[in-house]
Protein backbone atom coordinates (compact mmCIF):
# COMPACT_ATOMS: atom_id res chain seq x y z
CA UNK A 1 0.00 0.00 0.00
CA UNK A 2 1.25 3.44 -0.94
CA UNK A 3 0.71 6.48 1.78
CA UNK A 4 -1.00 9.20 0.36
CA UNK A 5 -2.06 12.44 2.65
CA UNK A 6 -4.48 10.62 5.38
CA UNK A 7 -5.70 8.21 2.92
CA UNK A 8 -3.98 4.63 2.05
CA UNK A 9 -3.95 3.84 -1.78
CA UNK A 10 -3.96 -0.15 -2.84
CA UNK A 11 -1.35 -1.15 -5.04
CA UNK A 12 -3.85 -2.68 -7.49
CA UNK A 13 -5.89 0.44 -7.11
CA UNK A 14 -6.68 2.32 -10.75
CA UNK A 15 -4.33 5.02 -9.95
CA UNK A 16 -1.57 2.60 -8.63
CA UNK A 17 -1.65 0.62 -11.96
CA UNK A 18 -1.78 4.19 -13.51
CA UNK A 19 1.05 5.91 -11.40
CA UNK A 20 3.27 2.37 -12.51
CA UNK A 21 2.66 1.90 -16.17
CA UNK A 22 3.01 6.28 -16.79
CA UNK A 23 4.99 7.46 -14.47
CA UNK A 24 8.66 6.80 -16.41
CA UNK A 25 7.32 8.38 -19.49
CA UNK A 26 5.48 11.42 -17.81
CA UNK A 27 9.39 11.85 -16.26
CA UNK A 28 10.95 11.22 -18.78
CA UNK A 29 9.05 14.07 -21.00
CA UNK A 30 9.10 16.78 -18.22
CA UNK A 31 13.01 15.88 -17.64
CA UNK A 32 13.32 16.95 -21.65
CA UNK A 33 12.12 19.84 -21.27
CA UNK A 34 14.89 21.14 -18.60
CA UNK A 35 13.45 20.83 -15.44
CA UNK A 36 15.83 19.67 -12.23
CA UNK A 37 15.38 16.11 -11.33
CA UNK A 38 13.48 17.48 -7.85
CA UNK A 39 11.21 19.99 -9.68
CA UNK A 40 10.65 17.02 -11.90
CA UNK A 41 9.51 15.07 -9.52
CA UNK A 42 6.74 17.44 -8.14
CA UNK A 43 5.54 18.16 -11.27
CA UNK A 44 5.45 14.16 -11.78
CA UNK A 45 3.21 14.67 -8.25
CA UNK A 46 1.25 17.45 -9.69
CA UNK A 47 0.14 15.57 -12.70
CA UNK A 48 -0.89 12.29 -10.96
CA UNK A 49 -2.55 14.34 -8.29
CA UNK A 50 -4.63 15.51 -10.83
CA UNK A 51 -5.64 12.64 -12.02
CA UNK A 52 -6.70 11.00 -8.70
CA UNK A 53 -8.98 13.88 -8.92
CA UNK A 54 -10.52 13.21 -12.02
CA UNK A 55 -13.19 11.08 -11.83
CA UNK A 56 -13.70 9.25 -15.17
CA UNK A 57 -10.22 9.00 -15.94
CA UNK A 58 -9.81 5.26 -15.07
CA UNK A 59 -12.98 4.49 -17.82
CA UNK A 60 -10.85 5.85 -20.62
CA UNK A 61 -8.43 3.71 -22.77
CA UNK A 62 -5.00 3.14 -22.74
CA UNK A 63 -4.41 5.75 -25.41
CA UNK A 64 -6.85 8.20 -24.16
CA UNK A 65 -5.04 7.91 -20.20
CA UNK A 66 -1.38 8.25 -21.83
CA UNK A 67 -3.06 11.39 -23.76
CA UNK A 68 -4.52 13.24 -21.21
CA UNK A 69 -1.66 12.55 -18.65
CA UNK A 70 0.62 14.19 -21.29
CA UNK A 71 -1.76 17.09 -21.47
CA UNK A 72 -1.31 17.80 -17.68
CA UNK A 73 1.68 17.69 -17.66
CA UNK A 74 2.30 19.69 -20.82
CA UNK A 75 0.00 21.97 -19.01
CA UNK A 76 1.76 21.57 -15.75
CA UNK A 77 5.26 22.43 -17.13
CA UNK A 78 3.77 25.75 -19.05
CA UNK A 79 2.90 27.18 -15.78
CA UNK A 80 6.03 26.18 -14.09
CA UNK A 81 7.73 27.96 -17.36
CA UNK A 82 5.78 31.43 -16.47
CA UNK A 83 6.19 31.26 -12.60
CA UNK A 84 10.20 31.20 -13.43
CA UNK A 85 10.19 33.64 -16.33
CA UNK A 86 8.30 35.77 -13.41
CA UNK A 87 11.01 34.54 -10.71
CA UNK A 88 14.31 34.45 -13.04
CA UNK A 89 16.62 34.67 -10.34
CA UNK A 90 18.71 31.59 -9.38
CA UNK A 91 21.96 31.87 -7.32
CA UNK A 92 24.16 29.72 -9.78
CA UNK A 93 25.20 28.07 -6.20
CA UNK A 94 22.31 26.26 -5.99
CA UNK A 95 22.94 24.42 -9.22
CA UNK A 96 25.97 24.03 -9.03
CA UNK A 97 25.58 22.43 -5.83
CA UNK A 98 24.03 18.89 -7.37
CA UNK A 99 27.15 18.45 -9.65
CA UNK A 100 29.36 18.72 -6.89
CA UNK A 101 26.92 16.38 -4.88
CA UNK A 102 27.90 13.94 -7.83
CA UNK A 103 31.23 13.83 -6.38
CA UNK A 104 31.03 11.22 -3.62
CA UNK A 105 32.53 8.59 -5.42
CA UNK A 106 36.02 10.93 -6.01
CA UNK A 107 38.92 11.14 -4.05
CA UNK A 108 39.49 13.83 -1.71
CA UNK A 109 42.18 14.82 -3.53
CA UNK A 110 39.69 14.96 -6.60
CA UNK A 111 36.93 16.66 -4.70
CA UNK A 112 38.74 19.65 -3.73
CA UNK A 113 40.46 20.10 -7.11
CA UNK A 114 36.85 19.64 -8.79
CA UNK A 115 35.74 21.92 -5.80
CA UNK A 116 38.54 24.48 -6.69
CA UNK A 117 37.62 24.43 -10.83
CA UNK A 118 33.91 25.09 -9.84
CA UNK A 119 34.67 28.46 -7.73
CA UNK A 120 37.15 29.10 -10.22
CA UNK A 121 34.12 29.06 -12.75
CA UNK A 122 31.88 30.84 -10.83
CA UNK A 123 34.87 33.51 -10.28
CA UNK A 124 34.83 34.27 -13.81
CA UNK A 125 31.16 33.33 -14.56
CA UNK A 126 30.57 36.32 -11.94
CA UNK A 127 32.72 38.55 -14.09
CA UNK A 128 30.75 38.10 -17.00
CA UNK A 129 28.08 40.31 -18.26
CA UNK A 130 24.29 40.08 -17.05
CA UNK A 131 23.32 39.34 -20.28
CA UNK A 132 26.49 36.43 -20.67
CA UNK A 133 25.44 34.89 -17.26
CA UNK A 134 22.10 34.21 -18.16
CA UNK A 135 22.56 32.84 -21.33
CA UNK A 136 25.30 30.33 -19.99
CA UNK A 137 22.93 29.73 -16.94
CA UNK A 138 20.18 29.17 -19.06
CA UNK A 139 22.10 26.61 -21.65
CA UNK A 140 24.58 24.79 -19.29
CA UNK A 141 22.74 25.06 -15.77
CA UNK A 142 19.21 24.01 -17.23
CA UNK A 143 20.31 22.49 -20.00
CA UNK A 144 17.67 24.63 -22.42
CA UNK A 145 18.02 24.21 -26.10
CA UNK A 146 18.56 27.22 -28.59
CA UNK A 147 14.83 26.95 -29.42
CA UNK A 148 13.61 27.47 -25.73
CA UNK A 149 16.47 29.89 -24.71
CA UNK A 150 15.19 31.94 -27.55
CA UNK A 151 11.38 32.17 -26.86
CA UNK A 152 12.07 32.75 -23.13
CA UNK A 153 14.26 35.70 -23.96
CA UNK A 154 12.39 36.59 -27.09
CA UNK A 155 15.13 36.40 -29.46
CA UNK A 156 15.86 34.81 -32.48
CA UNK A 157 17.40 31.56 -32.61
CA UNK A 158 20.42 33.22 -34.41
CA UNK A 159 20.28 36.12 -31.70
CA UNK A 160 21.16 33.33 -28.64
CA UNK A 161 23.44 31.67 -30.85
CA UNK A 162 25.77 34.65 -31.22
CA UNK A 163 25.11 35.85 -27.69
CA UNK A 164 26.18 32.17 -26.19
CA UNK A 165 29.75 32.34 -28.42
CA UNK A 166 30.02 35.65 -26.88
CA UNK A 167 29.88 34.59 -23.67
CA UNK A 168 32.25 31.28 -23.83
CA UNK A 169 34.26 33.49 -25.40
CA UNK A 170 34.65 36.11 -22.41
CA UNK A 171 35.01 32.95 -20.36
CA UNK A 172 37.46 31.60 -22.33
CA UNK A 173 39.54 35.68 -22.43
CA UNK A 174 39.26 34.80 -18.28
CA UNK A 175 40.94 31.42 -18.66
CA UNK A 176 43.71 33.13 -20.62
CA UNK A 177 44.19 36.38 -18.86
CA UNK A 178 44.47 34.02 -15.48
CA UNK A 179 46.41 31.21 -16.69
CA UNK A 180 49.14 34.21 -18.92
CA UNK A 181 49.29 35.47 -14.85
CA UNK A 182 47.79 38.89 -16.13
CA UNK A 183 45.85 40.27 -12.86
CA UNK A 184 43.29 42.50 -14.41
CA UNK A 185 40.03 42.79 -13.14
CA UNK A 186 38.24 44.51 -16.28
CA UNK A 187 34.61 42.72 -16.42
CA UNK A 188 34.26 40.57 -19.59
CA UNK A 189 32.42 42.39 -22.25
Amino acid sequence: MQQQGMQTIDDDAPIAMLYQRYAPLILAYVRRHGLSREDAEDLLFEVFLAALEHEKLADFNDDKQRAWLLRVARNKLIDARRLATSHPVVPLDDEWAEALDDADDLAPEQVALRQEEHEQLRRNIARCSAPHQEILRLRFSLGLRYAEIAARLQKSEGAIRVLLSRALHALRRLYHQQEGGSSTDDEAE
